[in-house]
């Protein structure tokens, strides 16, 4: 580095330093010699081409399908193969068809269908008891689905009463599983009757002049 020692050297070094820019400086672009022309010429930053300014762009516009096109079936490869291959939007198809639903359709009952009882069965009376007569219910008992057993018919005995005599016995399977009491009445007005799980029904308080014997009950 070079050493200024008078004063004179000092004052042409500082007149040197007066005539630089500083290291960080600008330029207007008129003191740049060009620049503005050059820049005229140029495009701004943010700019749109015109297609026909744009070489080859048309012809490869117009090689291409619009935005919203259609193919007609028969220009897509395989694509009717493939249609026919399917079965329309609205189809149906034969029960036997469709794997297991006869089977299926066949545990099912129809949608109108009906849970009718079994048929009425005559109940069988013990010695000296009969019908009450011509034109009343015969003693019969008949069974719901679900357990529900329905006895009906009205009786009376020839005899003198004996305690706790059985009337009749209900089948097996229309039998209740505990002893039940019940009322009835008939000519002879109230009585009392005994219905047990063996079936049987008793006469528990009563006269032989006309037991009832209806009444419903359920097996479970």
């Amino acid at each position: 580095m070079p050493i200024y020692n008078t004063n004179q050297e000092i004052e042409e070094l500082q007149a040197a330093l007066d005539a630089k820019s500083p290291t960080s400086h600008t330029h207007a672009i008129a003191l740049i010699e060009g620049l503005q022309a050059a820049l005229d010429a140029k495009s701004p930053t943010s700019h749109t081409h015109a297609i026909a300014l744009i070489e080859g762009l048309q012809a490869a516009l117009d090689a291409k399908s619009p935005f919203n096109h259609i193919h007609a079936i028969a220009l897509i490869e395989g694509l009717q193969a493939a249609l026919d291959a399917k079965s329309p939007l609205t189809h149906t198809h034969a029960i036997a068809l469709i794997e297991g639903l006869q089977a299926a359709l066949d545990t099912k009952s129809p949608t109108n269908h009906q849970h009718l009882p079994t048929e009425w069965q005559n109940l069988s009376l013990s010695a000296g008891w009969s019908n009450y007569g011509i034109g009343y219910t015969v003693p019969q008992c008949r069974k719901f689905i679900g357990g529900l057993i329905e006895v009906k018919g009205v009786t009376k005995k020839s005899t003198a009463l004996v305690a706790n005599e059985i009337i009749t016995t209900l089948p097996v399977g229309y039998r209740p599983s505990e002893i039940m009491l019940l009322a009835t009445w008939a000519g002879g007005g109230t009585s009392r009757i005994q219905v047990e799980p063996s079936g049987v029904i008793r006469l528990a308080s009563g006269n032989n002049s006309g037991v009832g014997l209806n009444f419903l009950f359920g097996l479970d």
